[in-house]
């Protein structure tokens, strides 16, 4: 309220001497990024408001303010009518409605006689101590897609209505000066913030240019505050971005057929029964839409899940995983961890999307088969989760081994209901999960003239489906040698997993470690040749046993005690587990 009485005491406190007007008339000119002189006129509408008269005539207010002969009054008033649209031009004051409503530009002599009213911005000043534009977009970084979001659309708010006030170039120019300073601050706030921002990351992959952004926006709110006053018809869309014909016509080659927003999947084309004409209208696509509530509000499909989670327990030998782990987490030699972040980067959706531009052969199809081989319990599995989650996908995983013994005696026709099974819970999924053959070997071992033919009809339709599948496929084994060769040539990548040397192995006890505090020499623990999943075995058994004792402290000699009977057990154990 302090600037309130600053406005108010400019004009009825006499008393006050010319100095301390002076010191608060420059004061409120800084705030108002105006001169005294229009302060002055802000300070006497002020006054006038608060009496209740809201709108008032130019010439009057100059004649009140201005103690001017009769004769001076035109060439005064004439210069002095700059201050009024210097006004107009910061939104400090609005001309009336009925004026408004009146196309073209006012002339200096219809000014003086024009009605107007101090503007929402300037009570939000006085009220708040701040301008308007200032509240609008608070921080200097986004913490979300929400956030994001919402700044968005007030600029498509913004935009609207510079596009219904384009006639009049006092009020145009507010909104103008609004918009840009909107604008500037959403890309300020863009680029200093940490969080990925999944709208920016379309826009890039798309390498969309300003006005398809705000054609996607405008779109956009419409689908989360729909009007049916405000169709999305091709002209309303193209008023937003176009200030005139020539631009409109430019404008108009983003929303045909062929235009990228269409092509790409953005945006959807379509006519409307509701309203007549021959226009078209636009939507943002379903399938972008579903992309968005998940950036949003990380929506997961609950009905699709439990679907989902039915037609596994059925079968007995598919299994779903939603993995957290990353592969940072996984510990893995340096070249065979580039190698699978290598393997991530072929199967993102840009580097495809490169690649049918590019018009390869195959690139409508393409995927990634890989074949994980080593020891057991060298992290083949868990290093399949991980890239598993890094692509953002599940991982469904199919047990080799449990086919043979279910499908034994069946024909080929019942072994093809196993990839009918993988394409439906890739249609309730809504993607291609990373698929995984675990124990693969069991399966897709040597095929010859000796073997039975219905074993090898089966393993047939496996090398056939393999073939043409288009996502990204695992397959785990630890004999690389038993896989038919015809197999083994439908991978791209052959990855080998060898047991973790003295380096790796001091990793892998120091992130499995009982989180407490421990008097243990790692480096003695990691002398003995185990591997990742001996080492969690070891840990998990030793844990038990001390949590078993009324004092549980861990020493060195609990934890070489089930050492020693998980090396005397392994060579009799047919295969270990890498949880």
């Amino acid at each position: 309220m302090e600037d309130v009485l600053g406005l108010l005491s400019l004009d009825i406190d006499k008393n006050k001497t010319l100095n301390k007007n002076k010191e608060i008339k420059k004061s409120l000119a800084k705030k108002f990024d105006c001169s005294s002189d229009e302060v002055e006129i802000l300070s006497f509408m002020t006054n006038k408001y608060i009496s209740g008269k809201t709108e008032l005539i130019v010439i009057n207010i100059f004649n009140d303010i201005y103690k001017t002969k009769e004769t001076d009054k035109p060439l005064v008033y004439l210069k002095k009518i700059d201050y009024i649209k210097n006004l107009l031009s910061l939104g400090w004051i609005n001309l009336s409605m009925d004026i408004l409503l009146n196309d073209g530009d006012i002339k200096d002599l219809e000014l003086l006689q024009c009605n107007i009213e101090i503007s929402y911005s300037t009570l939000y000043l006085l009220q708040n101590g701040k301008k308007e534009i200032d509240s609008f977009l608070e921080g200097n970084e986004y913490k979300s897609n929400i956030d994001y979001l919402t700044d968005k659309f007030l600029m498509i708010d913004i935009y609207e209505q510079y596009s219904l006030n384009e006639g009049n170039s006092y009020t145009s120019s507010t909104i103008k000066s609004k918009l840009d300073v909107v604008v500037k601050k959403i890309e300020n706030k863009i680029s200093n913030s940490p969080t990925k921002l999944d709208f920016e990351e379309l826009f890039k992959e798309n390498k969309l240019n300003k006005n398809e952004k705000n054609i996607f926006f405008y779109l956009l709110k419409s689908e989360f505050f729909p009007s049916k006053s405000k169709p999305n018809d091709l002209e309303s869309i193209l008023s937003l971005i176009s200030s005139d014909e020539k631009m409109y016509l430019n404008n108009k080659k983003l929303l045909i057929k062929s235009s990228k927003l269409i092509k790409s999947n953005i945006i959807s084309i379509f006519k409307s029964i509701e309203f007549q004409g021959s226009s078209n209208f636009f939507e943002i696509h379903s399938d972008l839409l579903e992309k968005i509530d998940e950036w949003l509000y990380n929506v997961k499909d609950v009905k699709n899940d439990v679907s989902i989670d039915d037609d596994i327990k059925d079968d007995g030998f598919f299994s779903l995983v939603d993995s957290k782990l990353m592969l940072k987490d996984v510990i893995l030699e340096i070249e065979l961890k580039e190698q699978i972040e290598k393997l991530i980067k072929r199967s993102d959706e840009k580097v495809i999307k490169k690649l049918k531009q590019w018009q390869i052969d195959g690139s409508d199809k393409v995927g990634t088969k890989v074949i994980f081989h080593g020891p057991s319990g060298t992290g083949k599995t868990i290093c399949a989760k991980a890239l598993a989650n890094e692509l953002d996908k599940k991982l469904l995983t199919l047990d080799c081994s449990k086919i043979l013994d279910m499908y034994h005696g069946e024909s080929e026709k019942n072994v093809r209901k196993i990839f009918d099974k993988i394409e439906t819970i890739e249609e309730k999924l809504g993607y291609k999960p990373v698929l995984l053959l675990d124990e693969a070997d069991q399966f897709l071992s040597t095929r010859s003239k000796y073997s039975a033919n219905m074993s090898n009809n089966i393993q047939n339709i496996f090398l056939q489906q393999i073939e043409e599948y288009n996502g990204v496929l695992i397959a785990t084994t630890n004999f690389l040698d038993l896989i038919d060769k015809a197999f083994s040539r439908r991978f791209d990548y052959r990855l080998r997993f060898d047991r973790p040397q003295l380096s790796d192995r001091v990793k892998l006890w120091k992130m499995k470690l009982p989180k407490t505090k421990l008097n243990i020499d790692i480096k003695e623990l990691a002398k003995y040749d185990l591997s990742g999943a001996q080492i969690d075995l070891v840990i998990r058994n030793t844990s038990f046993e001390v949590a078993l004792k009324n004092k549980s402290v861990f020493h060195l000699e609990d934890f070489i005690h089930f050492i020693d009977i998980e090396i005397k057990s392994s060579l009799s154990k047919k295969s270990i587990g890498f949880n």
